[in-house]
């Protein structure tokens, strides 16, 4: 096996592993998302599911989705 072999396999070796990685932190981010997206619909839209008379900060709602909106796009933006 000749040296620009090796040197062919080293860099498809790379590639791969860079692809693996990006995958990796994309589904990370696209997680994030989901979670975050979960966590500020229960804490903030309890008072609506349970009856009770406490008010619901709609603008924590908001804030939620755009931040999970964000989360979305860089975990996409990563694995293109």
């Amino acid at each position: 096996m000749g040296n620009w072999e090796r040197k062919q396999e080293r860099k498809i070796d790379e590639r791969d592993r860079k692809k693996s990685v990006r995958e990796i932190i994309s589904k990370y981010f696209l997680d994030l998302s989901k979670l975050f997206l979960t966590a500020v619909s229960f804490a903030a839209l309890s008072p609506m599911i349970t009856g009770s008379d406490a008010h619901v900060n709609w603008m924590i709602v908001v804030i939620g989705f755009i931040v999970s909106f964000i989360f979305a796009i860089s975990g996409y933006r990563i694995l293109k």
